[in-house]
């Protein structure tokens, strides 16, 4: 599954599929932490968190496009 996300442009794709976009969610301005698999009131130590293997993970600070997600899911 690959995502990606723009003020008011967010998309996913899983496995090569069409991408499913949104292009209703803002950006929140005051982020400070990316936690993969936690939702944003969770710590730690709550137990809300996905505790999943992943097999790789990748940060990319600009919007990739959907023809680039769809293509590293492939």
């Amino acid at each position: 599954m690959t995502c990606a996300w723009a003020n008011n442009d967010l998309v996913f794709t899983i496995n090569g599929q069409a991408p499913v976009t949104n292009n209703a969610q803002p950006l929140i301005a005051s982020a400070l932490r990316l936690a993969v698999g936690a939702a944003p009131w969770s710590t730690n130590s709550s137990g809300t968190l996905a505790n999943a293997t992943m097999r790789s993970f990748a940060y990319y600070p600009r919007r990739l496009s959907n023809a680039q997600l769809q293509t590293m899911t492939t």
